[in-house]
């Protein structure tokens, strides 16, 4: 019943993208450059995402309008930037995107699964909230225009978002998928939505790290019971091993809160393929910038900072890899 309704929420979308009315901009929204106030930075928030295609010419945009979300590409290569793609509405919600090349464009969606209901509530319920509604989450790749949608990882179960954006194939882009206590990480055609396995991971996988070029060079699975990771290594036989173990000592608030993950570890890859981890200091009670030792030798910090923790890892969207940390 669940793949069924997945299955018809993704028609409908895919039938809104191609017969969405009018993907040209009224001339005010298109020639109108607002003067920004104090009232203005203060006011709800009307952008949801942005970016830029990786050639310069395109913005996509996520624009907030009322209970509504909109998709809309503008191309910044024509005189007056006009606005050649739109999308959304207000059972059909974009929240986030990136670009695939060029000429795709990666939207994710969250659609109720009632869409019946929530239309016929947000007209006559004065308290309507359309986030009390269950949504489903679909990702699908556009055009520039917004048009000729294709779903992402057609028949699969969304994990999580792309994972890498492989520099050596514009058209392909490497996605986790997880079901079943399976996890592996597919290549997904953007023109067409089809998959393939590219590697598994076992049943407590979480994550496969990659090198520059979408190449898999580790795997971290989550040990829940003993608040642990291991880290496997992938060898040139196809498999993995197992090379460490790295436990993190929880706090008495956190046992007394029974907070299996309440530290968020993070974990990056280097530009050298090196992993690195926050990790409590002991001695300092601050989380700290690790790297990870396949040797089993002392751990070396690499970065700290003084009476105040390292909050996360900054890695670069496109790659995955570890560009800095906050």
């Amino acid at each position: 019943m669940k793949n069924f309704i997945t299955w018809t929420l993704a028609l409908n979308l895919l039938f809104l993208t191609n017969n969405y009315v009018s993907a040209e901009p009224s001339k005010s929204m298109a020639t109108y450059t607002p003067t920004l106030s104090v009232e203005d930075f203060l006011a709800e928030q009307n952008i949801g995402d942005a970016e830029m295609s990786p050639n310069g010419r395109y913005l996509a945009l996520i624009w907030i309008k009322n209970k509504e979300r909109h998709l809309i590409i503008k191309d910044l290569g024509t005189e007056g930037s006009p606005i050649i793609g739109k999308l959304g509405e207000l059972t059909f919600r974009p929240y986030q995107l990136k670009w695939a090349n060029d000429k795709r464009l990666l939207v994710q969606f969250l659609v109720p699964r009632d869409q019946r209901r929530v239309l016929r509530n947000s007209k006559h319920q004065d308290d309507f909230d359309i986030y009390d509604y269950a949504m489903t989450n679909l990702l699908l790749s556009v055009d520039v225009n917004a048009k000729n949608p294709v779903l992402m990882m057609e028949k699969r179960h969304i994990s999580s978002f792309v994972s890498h954006y492989l520099p050596d194939d514009p058209n392909h882009v490497l996605m986790p998928y997880s079901s079943k206590g399976q996890y592996s990480l597919d290549k997904v055609n953007v023109y067409t939505g089809e998959s393939e396995v590219q590697v598994r991971g076992g049943s407590r996988t979480y994550k496969i790290l990659t090198d520059g070029i979408g190449k898999p060079l580790f795997r971290l699975d989550y040990l829940r019971h003993a608040n642990a990771r291991i880290v496997f290594r992938y060898n040139e036989e196809n498999e993995w091993d197992e090379i460490k173990r790295v436990e993190f000592e929880k706090t008495s608030e956190e046992e007394n809160n029974d907070q299996q993950d309440s530290q968020v570890v993070s974990f990056g890859l280097t530009e050298n393929s090196t992993i690195v981890y926050r990790q409590r200091n002991k001695l300092t009670g601050f989380f700290e910038l690790v790297e990870l030792d396949e040797q089993g030798g002392n751990k070396k910090v690499i970065a700290s900072l003084p009476d105040q923790d390292i909050v996360g890892l900054i890695n670069d969207t496109r790659s995955n890899r570890l560009i800095g940390f906050t």
